[in-house]
C-alpha cells in the first residue's frame, strides 16, 4: 500500500492560499461594514422602523412606497409593468419608470415584507454601495487602503445622500464604478463591456443620471488621440452603442406609448423656468442649517441670502474639510485621470442657468443651452450634477488624504506609535469631513400605518374599487402609499391636472370632483352656494354622479380622520364640511372608527360587506 504523500509544501498550499484569499477579501469586507455602519448613523432611527416609516419628510417618498408596491404586483402576476390600473381608475395610464433597475432588486422585498422596507433597504443600499465603489475607484487609483477606505467616507456622506433620501435619487452607486470601468478600457480596450455594463446600470438606477453622467463621462474618457487605432473606435463604438441600445429598450416603449397629453406635460415641465434653479455658489461652501452642533455657524453664515439657495437646505455643500484634502491632492489627482476637467465641467453645470453669488445673478452659464437640446431638456434640476462633482473632488481627497498618512507618518514618535499614526490620522481626518457633512441628526420619517379599517376594505369583493378623501396633490400620495393594505384600485385625483399648457384629461365625475381634488374646504363652496339658492336641496347633476359612480364599480368612499397634508384630527373645519357633504349625497358611514368613516355608494356592496370584513 503506498505511503499518504505528506509533502509539507503541498499541504501548505491550500492553507496558504486560504490565507491569501482572507487578505485580499479583508479590506473590501471592511469597507461594506463601514459603510453600512456610516449608513444606519446618517439615517438613523430609520433602521428601528423599516417597516412601517418611509425615509425623509412627506412627500415624495410616499410616491416611492406605492411604486415599488405596484411594480412588485405587476412583475409578480405576470403582467407588463407598463401601465396602471391601481389608480387613475377607469381610465388608468401609462407608466414610466425612471428607475426600472432599482424597482426589479426591490421586488423580493416587497414580497416578502412590505414595499415601505423595499423602500428603506433600497435606500440604506444605495448609500452602502456609493461608499463601497467610491471605495474601488480610489483605491485602483491611490493603492491605500486607509485613504480609499476615508474617501468612501466622504462619498457616503455627501449632501445629496442626507438631502434626497429617496431609493432612486440616492442611486448613483454605479457612477463611480463607471469612472473605474472607464480606467480599467483605456489600459485594455477589450474591458469595453465594463464600461457598457457599468453605464447601463447608472442609467436604470434613474432615467435623469442617464442625460446628467454619461455624456460628460464619456467625453472625459473617451481616449481621443487614438481615433486612428481601429482597436479603440470599436471598442469605444461597442461600449457607447451597448449602453445606448440597453438604455432605449428600458425607456421608450413607456415613451412611446404614452398619450400626447403625458407627453404636453412632459414638455410643460421641462418648460417651467423655474424648474432649472440655478445654484447659489456660496451654498458650496455652507452647510447645513440643521447639523446638529455646527448649524447655528451655518446659519449665520446664510443670512441674508435667499432661504430656497441658502443653501437649499445643505444639500450643495462641498464640505471644507473635502475641498481642503482636495487641494491637498489635486496635483497628484491630476496624473491619474480628467478629474479637474470632469469635476470643472459638472462644477460649472451645477451652478446652473445663471451665476447667482450671494443672491445676484451675474451672468448666464452653459447650462441655459440644455432648453434648446432634444432629451437634455428634461433635466430640471442642474444641482443633480453635484454627484459628479463630489466623485471627483472625493478622488483628489483620496489623495490629500495619502498626504496626510505621510506627515503622519513622518512626525516624531514613540515605536510603538509609528506603525499606526498614519491610519489614525487618516481615520480622524476622514471622521472630521463625515461630520463637517452631516446634515441632520436625527433624520425625519414619515409614519406609513394604514388605517385597521384596511383589513375589513382587503376583504371586500374582487372588483371593489375606492375613493379616498381628501385627494389631490400630495394627498393622493398619502393614499397610493397604503393601497398596499388593501390592494383595491383607487379613482384618483379625477379633476384634470393642470400643466403649463394643457391638462392630462382623466375621468370625470361631478360628485366625486368635490371630494377628491384637494383639502381646501373652499372646494366645497359650490354645493353649498347651490343648497343655499335651492332650498337644501341636493344638486341632481352630483346625484347623478354618485350613481354613475356605484354603476361602474365604486363601492365606497373613504374620508380620513387625520392626515398628513390636510388636517390633524376630525375637528379641522375641513373635515367637517368634507364629511357633511359626503352625508348629503350617500347618507350616515356605514363603518367608523376613529381614524376613518367609510360611506357606500349606490349600487356597490353595501354596508353589509364592511360589517362582515
Amino acid at each position: 500500500m503506498p505511503a499518504p504523500d505528506t509533502h509539507p509544501a503541498r499541504d501548505a498550499s491550500p492553507a496558504r492560499d486560504r490565507v491569501d484569499l482572507a487578505r485580499r477579501a479583508l479590506p473590501h469586507a471592511a469597507a461594506v461594514a463601514l459603510y453600512a455602519a456610516l449608513a444606519v448613523w446618517l439615517t438613523w432611527p430609520l433602521s428601528a422602523h423599516l417597516g412601517d416609516h418611509a425615509l425623509g419628510i412627506a412627500g415624495d417618498n410616499l410616491g416611492g412606497v406605492h411604486t415599488l408596491y405596484w411594480f412588485a404586483r405587476e412583475v409578480t402576476s405576470g403582467r407588463y409593468p407598463w401601465s396602471m390600473d391601481m389608480a387613475a381608475w377607469p381610465g388608468g395610464g401609462v407608466v414610466f419608470h425612471p428607475s426600472p433597475l432599482m424597482e426589479l432588486l426591490s421586488v423580493p422585498i416587497t414580497v416578502a415584507w412590505n414595499p415601505v422596507a423595499a423602500f428603506n433597504l433600497l435606500t440604506l443600499a444605495s448609500f452602502t454601495a456609493c461608499g463601497y465603489t467610491a471605495f474601488l475607484l480610489c483605491r485602483h487609483l491611490t493603492g491605500s487602503v486607509p485613504a480609499s477606505l476615508g474617501a468612501g467616507a466622504l462619498f457616503t456622506a455627501s449632501g445629496p445622500h442626507q438631502f434626497d433620501l429617496l431609493f432612486n435619487t440616492n442611486a448613483v452607486w454605479a457612477l463611480p464604478w463607471l469612472c473605474l470601468a472607464c480606467l480599467r478600457w483605456r489600459g485594455r480596450p477589450e474591458r469595453w463591456w465594463e464600461v457598457a455594463l457599468a453605464a447601463s446600470c447608472l442609467a436604470l438606477s434613474n432615467f435623469y443620471f442617464a442625460g446628467y453622467y454619461l455624456p460628460l463621462v464619456f467625453l472625459a474618457f473617451i481616449p481621443w488621440r487614438r481615433w486612428r487605432d481601429v482597436t479603440w473606435v470599436a471598442s469605444t463604438v461597442a461600449a457607447v452603442a451597448t449602453t445606448l441600445l440597453v438604455t432605449a429598450l428600458a425607456y421608450v416603449p413607456p415613451l412611446l406609448a404614452a398619450s400626447d397629453a403625458t407627453r404636453g406635460q412632459l414638455r410643460a415641465t421641462a418648460a417651467l423656468a423655474d424648474s432649472r434653479p440655478p445654484t447659489e455658489l456660496l451654498a458650496l461652501v455652507i452647510g447645513s442649517p440643521l447639523h446638529p452642533r455646527l448649524g447655528g455657524m451655518f446659519a449665520a453664515w446664510a443670512d441674508g441670502l435667499d432661504p430656497a439657495q441658502a443653501p437649499l437646505a445643505g444639500s450643495a455643500y462641498l464640505g471644507l474639510v473635502v475641498i481642503a484634502l482636495a487641494v491637498l491632492g489635486a496635483r497628484r489627482a491630476a496624473r491619474s485621470g480628467p478629474w479637474l476637467a470632469l469635476g470643472g465641467a459638472a462644477l460649472v453645470l451645477m451652478l446652473g442657468p445663471e451665476l447667482l453669488v450671494a443672491g445676484h445673478r451675474l451672468m448666464p452659464l452653459p447650462y441655459a443651452l440644455v432648453d434648446h437640446i432634444p432629451v437634455l431638456n428634461f433635466l430640471r434640476a442642474p444641482g443633480r450634477f453635484y454627484y459628479l462633482v463630489s466623485v471627483c473632488m472625493v478622488v483628489m481627497a483620496a489623495f490629500g488624504l495619502m498626504r496626510v498618512a505621510g506627515w503622519a507618518a513622518r512626525a516624531p514618535r514613540g515605536r510603538r506609535l509609528a506603525p499606526v499614526a498614519p491610519v489614525a490620522a487618516v481615520a480622524l481626518v476622514a471622521a472630521a469631513g463625515v461630520y463637517d457633512s452631516l446634515f441632520r441628526a436625527p433624520v425625519p420619517l414619515t409614519a406609513v400605518s394604514p388605517p385597521a379599517a384596511y383589513a375589513r376594505l382587503k376583504a371586500l369583493p374582487a372588483g371593489t374599487v375606492l375613493a379616498e378623501a381628501p385627494g389631490g396633490g400630495f394627498n393622493d400620495y398619502q393614499w397610493l402609499a397604503y393601497q398596499y393594505a388593501h390592494g383595491k384600485p383607487l379613482v384618483n385625483d379625477p379633476s384634470p391636472r393642470t400643466t403649463f399648457t394643457e391638462p392630462i384629461p382623466l375621468y370625470q365625475n361631478a360628485f366625486l370632483r368635490f371630494t377628491v381634488a384637494g383639502p381646501d374646504p373652499r372646494e366645497i363652496d359650490s354645493d353649498e352656494a347651490y343648497a343655499k339658492a335651492h332650498g337644501g336641496r341636493r344638486d341632481p347633476v352630483r346625484v347623478a354622479g354618485a350613481r354613475e359612480l356605484g354603476r361602474q364599480g365604486v363601492g365606497y368612499v373613504v374620508l380620513h380622520a387625520r392626515t398628513i397634508f390636510a388636517w390633524p384630527s376630525p375637528e379641522d373645519p375641513g373635515y367637517v364640511r368634507y364629511r357633511h357633504y359626503l352625508e348629503r349625497y350617500l347618507g350616515p358611514a356605514a363603518y367608523e372608527d376613529p381614524d376613518v368613516a367609510v360611506f357606500a355608494l349606490p349600487g356597490g356592496p353595501g354596508p353589509a360587506a364592511l360589517r362582515h370584513g
